[in-house]
């Protein structure tokens, strides 16, 4: 008789737990939504704290968290906070080391900065480029016909 009431009280903790859950999950989709149509509105501040009202209930590990760290990026670029968006960006990173948005906003601010090695980079790195394989290891040879060689070492 004890296991059954371990066992009953188990499944409607269980039970409340996941319901709990499930309602964070609704009201941090509910921010994330919210900051999205604030962030098109050009209504900065409010998206941020809107992101962050999703990222704090939701956790730094949300399936969101990338997505916020960008976004916020992407604001605080908008307002010319270069240092801020590029920590962002690479928040954004630390959590996705493939997500594109963040390499390519990363690209922007090195850009605007007037770094376009550093930009040029980030972008390669978006459409698939190591920098490394794209320098030559060998030197070149030209012969004055268009034809190139590696020469031998």
């Amino acid at each position: 008789m004890k296991k059954i009431i371990i066992l009953a009280a188990a499944l409607f903790l269980f039970s409340t737990l996941s319901q709990a859950s499930e309602a964070m999950m609704s009201e941090a989709l509910t921010h994330y939504i919210e900051a999205l149509q604030a962030q098109r509105d050009g209504k900065f501040e409010k998206a941020i704290d809107l992101y962050k009202k999703a990222a704090l209930i939701d956790g730094e590990n949300s399936r969101w968290a990338k997505f916020v760290a960008n976004n916020i990026g992407v604001i605080h670029m908008e307002q010319g906070k270069l240092d801020e968006a590029e920590a962002s960006f690479e928040r954004a990173l630390k959590i996705d080391p493939d997500y594109t948005a963040a390499k390519m906003n990363l690209g922007l601010i090195y850009s605007k900065r007037g770094d376009k090695c550093k930009a040029t980079e980030y972008w390669l790195k978006v459409l698939g480029f190591n920098i490394d394989d794209l320098r030559p290891h060998e030197p070149l040879i030209e012969d004055g016909t268009g034809t190139v060689s590696f020469s031998d070492p």
